[in-house]
Order: structure tokens, then C-alpha cells, then sequence
């Protein structure tokens, strides 16, 4: 999300709704994600997954001027697995081909999408699976998670995704209710009215929409940043755009927080050079309680105050830096299949310490 308009760029193109679920219930942590083929990644747990874990192994290089988030996946066909062990199979199939045949009703597609996400909710990965997804965080008795959807219907041509569907910040891995309870909501975001609708639009079938699971270890950013590495608006592939606000991302990518972001062209053929079309005036940032019970608390905030709004030096600096680590990304991700570079839509955070985190990229819209 973020970043205003544009002319439409083609996006990678992927066969629609592929879903290789013979890894399901097999939690996979990102780094061996990674070392699978593209496609092949794709297939078992979706594109954000997949970029994720070449985000990860990208970061690791010196000269990429960013870091990562570390995590594991819960791949396609963990939650029908789910419901299998419940009993729940034949009634959430069912339901799945209700869809496809109400699908004009928007009534009826909304009491059907209640009854699936009702049934979803009752639904949990097992034990094992819960420990393995909470494993790669085990060696910080504080940390807390990003539970995160990463679906076969995400970023296909014709289709964004984005704000789609659920993630569910703050969430303390070592606590398996919370954990399950989110991985949960993260399914039944599958099955919202907006998700199936935008998924009949696109000439998508509901039977083959599959959600995989992505835990990420959860920052809190002094910033949060949307990038675009070919400005939205003017479809100049030598200028980018960023639009960042304090505080957690949601800020941004939800639209619920009233008031405006900074938004900043940046010269990429001059790193450093920006320009300032608008000034923050977020009166608020999402920051996390520290219950990890799954939920952002708002505080208030002086953005006219922040060196953001204030120190011209450091923001050309941070300018520099997202010109950079767009470019690293763009050049890598942006070009997967090998055809023409594609411009990349990158989500990320400037934490306290000055560590500058990519934590999503995607196919520009």
C-alpha cells in the first residue's frame, strides 16, 4: 500500500493460483525457504513469503545497506490440515463451493464469508507446529512476532493484494494461545467479503485460494517507510518516493490514522538529493503494548519536532540510504524470471539505533 497512483507497470507474470501443498504442517524456517527455486518457493507458501526469504538472505550481503527480519512459515494446506484434525474438512469444503456459486450476491457471499471465517477461527496449527514457528525467537525471552498472511493470490497480475488480508502485530511467540489464535485470524482473512470479491474480479477461483503463515520477528521503528524505487505519480524510473510515518507501519498501510505522512521525492542518480512535497501531521504512532497479546497502542507524538521535519542533513541522509537499499532490492527481486527489471514497492522501518530494516517488497503497482 501507500504511494498514490501511476500508470499500471506489468507484474510478474505466475500461473494463477498455484498451490504445492505437500509441505503442509512442515514449519519452514526462511532461510531454507530461500534456498528453494523462485517458483518453487512460490508454490509452497506465496510470493511475500518467498521475497521475504530473499530479503533475508540479500541482507546478509555488506553492500546491501540494509537488515531483515528473521522467521518461519507455515506453508499452503496447513490450514485445511487443521480443520481435517478437528473434523471441520467436509463443512469448510462445502462452504468454499458455496462461495463459488453466490458469488454474485453480495448478501449471500457476506453470510457465507461469516459462516468460513467463524469456523476458521476455531481452527489451530498443533503443538509442534506452534513450538517450531516460535523456535527462531526462542534465545529473546522478549520478543514479539508479526504474524502475517502470505497468500497465492497476492501480487498476480490483475490482482494487488495489498491490505487484503490480516496480519496481527505484537504477538508473543512463546505464549501458544496468542500465537495460534493469530495464526487463526490470519487464515479467516482469507475469507472476508473485500478478499473474495476482489478475488471474483480478477477471474479468480475461491476453491484454489490458499493462505500460508509467516512469523517475523516484530521491530519498533523510530520510522516507518513505504518506498517506491519509480515515483508513483510521474512514472520517473530515476526518481523514487517514500512516504514514512512514526512509529509502527500500520500508520500507513491501514489509512485508519487521520493526518498526513511525509512524503519525499528522491534522485537516484544523486543520492542524498530530495525533495519534500509534504510534512508529517500525524498527531499519533502505533507503538506496541507490552502485553504481546496481539495489539498496537497509540501515543501521542510531535512530528514538527522529529529530525525528520527539522534536520535537513539527516534526512538527505536517510534519503541516500532508501535510494540505496531500493536499488539493491530492485536489482535483485525486481528481476526473478529474468525479463524486464520491475520497479518494487518496498515496507520497512528506521529503527532507534539507526539500522535501516526492509521487511516486504513487491511488484510496483
Amino acid at each position: 500500500g501507500g504511494g498514490g497512483g501511476g500508470a499500471a507497470a506489468p507484474q510478474r507474470q505466475a500461473a494463477a493460483l498455484v498451490a504445492d501443498t505437500s509441505r503442509a504442517g512442515r514449519v519452514t524456517p526462511l532461510h531454507e525457504l530461500g534456498q528453494m527455486p523462485w517458483h518453487a518457493g512460490v508454490a509452497v507458501a506465496g510470493s511475500k513469503a518467498m521475497a521475504c526469504s530473499v530479503l533475508s538472505a540479500l541482507s546478509t550481503d555488506p553492500n546491501s545497506g540494509f537488515a531483515a527480519p528473521t522467521g518461519a512459515v507455515l506453508p499452503f494446506g496447513s490450514m485445511e490440515q487443521a480443520a481435517h484434525a478437528l473434523g471441520h474438512a467436509e463443512r469448510l469444503n462445502f462452504l468454499v463451493d458455496a462461495l463459488e456459486s453466490v458469488q454474485t450476491r453480495p448478501e449471500e457471499v457476506a453470510s457465507v464469508c461469516g459462516e468460513l471465517q467463524d469456523l476458521v477461527r476455531q481452527l489451530r496449527p498443533s503443538h509442534e507446529q506452534l513450538a517450531a514457528l516460535a523456535d527462531p525467537f526462542a534465545h529473546d525471552p522478549g520478543a514479539k512476532v508479526m504474524v502475517r498472511s502470505t497468500g497465492n493470490a497476492e501480487d498476480l497480475a490483475g490482482l494487488s493484494a495489498a491490505g487484503l488480508y490480516d496480519s496481527i502485530s505484537n504477538v508473543a511467540p512463546g505464549n501458544p494461545e496468542v500465537l495460534g489464535s493469530a495464526v487463526a485470524e490470519v487464515w479467516a482473512s482469507l475469507y472476508t467479503p473485500r478478499a473474495v470479491a476482489s478475488r471474483a474480479a480478477a477471474g479468480v477461483g475461491q476453491r484454489g485460494a490458499h493462505m500460508a503463515v509467516l512469523v517475523q520477528q516484530m521491530l519498533v521503528p523510530d520510522v516507518s517507510f513505504i518506498l517506491m524505487t519509480r515515483h508513483p505519480m510521474t512514472n520517473d524510473p530515476n526518481t523514487a518516493y517514500a512516504e514514512l510515518a512514526l512509529g509502527h507501519g500500520e500508520t500507513l498501510a491501514s489509512g485508519a490514522v487521520r493526518g498526513t505522512p511525509w512524503r519525499v521525492s528522491m534522485n537516484r542518480s544523486n543520492p542524498g538529493e530530495s525533495q519534500v512535497h509534504t510534512y508529517s501531521s500525524f498527531g499519533t504512532a502505533l507503538v506496541p503494548d507490552m502485553d504481546g497479546d496481539g495489539t498496537l497502542k497509540s501515543v501521542a507524538v510531535n512530528c514538527a519536532g522529529h529530525w525528520l521535519s527539522t534536520d535537513d542533513g539527516a534526512r538527505g541522509q536517510l534519503a541516500a540510504r532508501l535510494v540505496h537499499a531500493g536499488g539493491f532490492v530492485e536489482s535483485t527481486l525486481g528481476s526473478v524470471d529474468g525479463g524486464a527489471l520491475l520497479a518494487q514497492d518496498i515496507e520497512g522501518c528506521l529503527t532507534p539505533d539507526g539500522q535501516l530494516w526492509v521487511v516486504q517488497a513487491r511488484p510496483q503497482p
